[in-house]
């Protein structure tokens, strides 16, 4: 997993981009979770694309807490990829958050725990 977070603190552009170009790890078994990707820094999700190299459909699942997520937790947010393709979805007035966890599984589901195995990329745009 390759987590990068790129702070814009300026007047021009007060953004912060998370990318992770490993979401969840490979290979089955519990999907590894990102906790607290902004370090601490509430804000708004602008923008979401998400990468799927791998030859089957995942889902990217992000949950506004600062705990890894468990079978019977409800993820705040989930988005389908198909396989080998690329998605982007844009919230032009922002989704709040004050924690932002995000990891990758194999099936919908809100209790969906199962690594995927190939990595998702992910990209964030926090407004």
């Amino acid at each position: 997993m390759a987590l990068k977070i790129a702070k814009f603190d300026s007047d021009v552009f007060t953004h912060t981009i998370v990318t992770d170009t490993g979401l969840s790890g490979t290979g089955g078994g519990t999907a590894a979770v990102d906790i607290d990707v902004t370090q601490g820094d509430p804000g708004k999700v602008h923008s979401i694309t998400l990468i799927n190299a791998g030859g089957a459909a995942l889902f990217f699942h992000a949950t506004f807490t600062n705990t890894s997520p468990t079978a019977a937790s409800v993820p705040d947010i989930v988005l389908p990829i198909k396989s080998s393709s690329t998605a982007h979805w844009v919230m032009p007035e922002g989704i709040p958050f004050t924690v932002l966890s995000i990891w990758a599984t194999t099936s919908v589901g809100t209790n969906a725990t199962t690594a995927p195995s190939a990595a998702l990329t992910a990209t964030i745009v926090i407004g």
